[in-house]
């Protein structure tokens, strides 16, 4: 079983980039490096900071920042908030949010992402 790490585009308010992206159901919510995060987005501060337990269930990681970006993957467009993270080894990892809200599934051996395209209509009640 291998990890899953795919390039993908990610634009913001103030540009975009080419990245490379681990995919991790393993973690909650999508992060994204602070250094990449000033360069292409506008990282927004919320009151109240979330509290992440690291890989190790130890260690633990406090933020109040995020951003809000365009991840496309495999030339479809996908909205979606990611956590601003000042040390990540990773420029970018795509969390168990984002894959369970856009029904993505990840197929470990071969090392690829499934994008279910039923899933991408977006509608308004």
């Amino acid at each position: 079983m291998g990890l899953i790490i795919k390039k993908v585009k990610i634009a913001g308010a103030k540009g975009s980039a080419t990245v490379e992206a681990l995919f991790d159901m393993g973690a909650s919510a999508c992060l994204i490096k602070r250094s990449l995060a000033e360069k292409v987005a506008t990282i927004t501060t919320i009151p109240k900071k979330w509290r992440f337990t690291l890989g190790d269930g130890q260690g633990t990681l406090q933020t109040n920042e995020f951003v809000q970006l365009v991840i496309t993957i495999k030339k479809t467009d996908f909205f979606h908030p990611a956590v601003v993270v000042d040390r990540l080894a990773d420029d970018l990892i795509i969390g168990a949010d984002f894959l369970q809200r856009w029904k993505i599934k990840l197929d470990p051996e071969a090392e690829e992402v499934i994008i279910d395209k039923k899933a991408l209509r977006l509608l308004l009640a």
